[in-house]
C-alpha cells in the first residue's frame, strides 16, 4: 500500500491500522539530544508483519533490543503482542531537534512491511521521579 494513512485513534494515545495495534505511544521528556520511545504492538492479522521503519521530524528513530543492539526491523507475528519499555526493546531518538517537554507531541511515521505506513503521535512524559 503506497499511500499514506492515517490511523483511527482507539484511545488519546493508542490506535489501530490495519490490523496492527499500536499501545499507549510515548517519549521521555529530555533537554539532551537524545530519548526513548515506546510503543507495544500487537498483529491481529492472521499474517506476520514487521515494522521497517519509524521516522519523525525532529529527530532520527533506531530500533535498540532488550540487550542494548541496533536491529533493523521489529517483527510482528499474529496474536504475539510486542511490550516495549525503557530497558527493554524500545525506539531511541537520536539528534532531537529541540528540547521535548511533558505534554510534546511527536509526530512519527511507522511503516510495515504489509500494513503499509500510518501516522501516530508520540506523547511526551517526565522522566520518572523529575
Amino acid at each position: 500500500m503506497a499511500a499514506l494513512i492515517v490511523a483511527s485513534a482507539v484511545s488519546a494515545h493508542s490506535y489501530t491500522h490495519n490490523g496492527i495495534q499500536i499501545g499507549h505511544a510515548w517519549a521521555l521528556a529530555t533537554t539532551q539530544s537524545t530519548s526513548i520511545a515506546c510503543l507495544p504492538l500487537n498483529n491481529i492479522n492472521p499474517l506476520p508483519d514487521r515494522l521497517i521503519n519509524a521516522t519523525s521530524s525532529i529527530a532520527h528513530i533506531s530500533f535498540v533490543s532488550a540487550t542494548g543492539t541496533t536491529q533493523k526491523t521489529i517483527d510482528l507475528l499474529p496474536n504475539k503482542p510486542v511490550p516495549m519499555r525503557a530497558a527493554g526493546l524500545h525506539l531511541a531518538l537520536t539528534n532531537i531537534k529541540h528540547p521535548l517537554k511533558s505534554g510534546d507531541h511527536i509526530p512519527v511515521t511507522l511503516t510495515f512491511e504489509r500494513s503499509g505506513q500510518v501516522r501516530i503521535e508520540l506523547y511526551v512524559e517526565a522522566q520518572s521521579g523529575k
